[in-house]
């Protein structure tokens, strides 16, 4: 059961900055009362697990977009943001800790993801990346890898396979119906500006903007780094890569060919699409070494991946001799505006 004392310390810990659902309730208003409304919350959301039932109106979703850069006309530029209830988010962090709690205490999720995990990160993935090339650089080796790409993959989780998996990964029956009535009848509108559009139903995917989703995922992919027999493979929610050192061109090309034909098998049964275009392949070594692996050929669906000599890999551009010159470029390109600003500022205002 959830514990009034884990309630009343959600809603006193609540941003109060965030957006309010389409129920109205601000974060605010439930942190000023949660002395009050923290018995009834409890209750309410204690019922909710023993009955294995969401409550319908916490699954309705408003759809605003957000302007990354680029032109301001064009679509393509602004990113969804999905804002659900504060109170059903309140509800999914008890039922996420649970859940996590079991995942980690039973040694059910993968090692190799290193999304959305406590105490992981972008960091430690780069850095297991990393010095894996570079030991095995050390070795004489180079590195294979491929960078896998796919289409909205959150939007397009299957829920009936995702029942599965959370039932083959020991839940209970009446955990994996809590969860049915989670994702089931789900629907958003889309506001911009004074508009507002109808509701539409979403029939498949894990819920944008929620606490569960991302956990729900992980669950999802969990078994996908088993269905290969040659590489290494690291994943950081839907980003995956794999890679694989070697000193003989043939090897190299054939594992790698290999493991992929596994993978797209294991993405078509799982319902996923990988967008080949955006897949792509590069050899890490010193310079002397990766020109003996020139006419290395990687197929995904039968199309020839891009072999490519950089990459940007979780936010930081890997060469393919493991030298950061363009990673540092791009970031000064980047600061160099804010700098100028402030010099300019600094003169006008001494």
């Amino acid at each position: 059961p959830i514990e009034e004392s884990y309630v009343y310390g959600v809603l006193n810990n609540l941003k109060t900055n965030k957006a309010v659902g389409l129920d109205k309730i601000s974060a605010r208003l439930l942190k000023d009362s949660s002395s009050v409304v923290t018995p009834i919350l409890t209750k309410l959301f204690n019922r909710s697990l023993t009955s294995s039932t969401f409550p319908s109106t916490w699954k309705s979703g408003k759809v605003t977009a957000l302007f990354k850069s680029g032109d301001k006309s064009n679509a393509s530029n602004y990113r969804p943001i999905t804002i659900l209830p504060t109170i059903s988010k309140v509800l999914e962090k008890a039922v996420h800790s649970q859940v996590y709690r079991y995942l980690i205490d039973n040694k059910i999720l993968t090692p190799r993801q290193f999304g959305f995990r406590p105490k992981l990160s972008t960091e430690i993935a780069l850095a297991h990346f990393t010095d894996t090339i570079l030991a095995n650089m050390d070795k004489g080796l180079v590195t294979g890898a491929v960078f896998l790409d796919l289409a909205k993959a959150f939007d397009t989780v299957d829920h009936s396979l995702l029942f599965e998996k959370l039932a083959s990964s020991g839940l209970s029956n009446d955990s994996v119906n809590w969860f049915k009535s989670y994702l089931s009848n789900r629907n958003q509108l889309t506001a911009l500006a004074n508009t507002v559009s109808s509701f539409k139903h979403v029939p498949v995917g894990v819920p944008q903007g929620s606490v569960l989703g991302p956990l729900l995922f992980l669950i999802f992919v969990n078994d996908l780094p088993y269905c290969i027999n040659h590489c290494e493979i690291s994943l950081y929610a839907d980003d995956t890569v794999i890679y694989l050192s070697s000193n003989n061109a043939c090897d190299l090309e054939m594992k790698l060919n290999s493991d992929l034909k596994y993978l797209c098998r294991w993405f078509n049964d799982n319902l996923l699409t990988l967008n080949v275009s955006k897949c792509k392949f590069i050899i890490y070594g010193s310079s002397r070494k990766v020109a003996k692996f020139n006419n290395v050929s990687i197929t995904v669906n039968d199309s020839i991946l891009d072999r490519i000599d950089s990459f940007k890999y979780l936010g930081v551009t890997i060469q393919q001799n493991l030298t950061w010159s363009e990673h540092i470029d791009n970031i000064s390109k980047k600061a160099k505006p804010n700098v100028t600003l402030r010099l300019t500022l600094s003169q006008a205002f001494p």
